[in-house]
């Protein structure tokens, strides 16, 4: 199993960077394609491959991402006060790379740096994950992004 790659954006004096998820490991457990609970999760599709905890799901060729999206803007209140820290987010990602759900796994400790990462997800265009080539839509998928101020 490969690790969880980190890109880092330098951006002026900021520095802030991004890992995203796990890469497939081959002895994962395949995992089937379930319905959402329509009032449960009003905006998941109906069908959907879910995130393991423990890795990608089999046959996983390409993850989700934010695509070629600019880096999100440091607040300038939190770089004022020097704030820094990791947000985690729970994605949900259609095959047409429509971001349909998102919620905060793990805070970063500072609410402005916690809704710059959900103002920045919510606006970017997603490429959707694909299963053996095919897009699919992929539920819980682990996204973070490290708000780190430059040295």
């Amino acid at each position: 199993m490969f690790a969880p790659r980190q890109i880092r954006v330098a951006l002026g004096g900021l520095v802030s960077s991004m890992v995203i998820g796990a890469v497939l490991s081959a002895a994962a457990e395949p995992q089937s394609t379930k319905p959402a609970s329509p009032r449960a999760n009003a905006g998941k599709p109906a069908y959907f491959v879910e995130w393991p905890a423990s890795g990608a799901p089999p046959g996983m060729t390409e993850r989700p991402s934010p695509g070629k999206n600019p880096a999100p803007v440091f607040p300038a209140e939190s770089a004022r006060r020097r704030e820094s820290g990791r947000t985690i987010l729970s994605v949900c990602v259609t095959t047409e790379g429509r971001l349909v759900d998102v919620r905060i796994t793990q805070s970063s400790g500072f609410t402005r740096l916690d809704e710059a990462t959900l103002a920045w997800t919510r606006s970017a265009k997603f490429n959707p994950g694909r299963i053996n080539g095919d897009p699919v839509n992929i539920c819980g998928y682990p996204l973070e992004y490290e708000w780190r101020l430059g040295n």
